[in-house]
């Protein structure tokens, strides 16, 4: 990837979130490592971060930076699918976008209200 520049925290804790946020141009091939990774050494994916929360070229493995209305939970057949080697970056991405489409509305206080964290589509979004 050229000159990369990676943080690493530890996370402090014995219950790390199983969270993981890939951004919109991260290669397929290195966001699959990032998620065979969490399963290494978090033991599975949870959910994953929309991606307009973050930079385009940011991952963000086992990460407790966002609110759980900017996530999506995931079971291990998405992740598998998103994990399937024959998906080249295009395919990879559109699968990822697809798994994390945010919900209108969110229950709060036993109500259905509208997501505080929504973000328009992309596609639906007037020029």
């Amino acid at each position: 990837m050229g000159t990369t520049r990676a943080s690493l925290w530890v996370y402090p804790a014995e219950n790390p979130s199983r969270t993981v946020a890939i951004g919109r141009c991260v290669p397929g091939y290195i966001a699959r490592h990032a998620l065979n990774l969490t399963e290494h050494y978090l033991g599975k994916v949870n959910s994953l971060v929309h991606q307009s929360f973050i930079s385009p070229y940011w991952i963000g493995i086992g990460t407790s930076l966002f609110a759980e209305n900017s996530q999506q939970p995931v079971d291990s057949d998405q992740v598998a699918q998103l994990k399937n080697r024959a998906l080249d970056t295009v395919q990879f991405q559109e699968l990822y976008r697809k798994l994390t489409r945010q919900d209108e509305t969110v229950p709060a206080f036993g109500l259905e209200v509208p997501n505080p964290k929504y973000m328009v589509p992309q596609e639906t979004r007037s020029r």
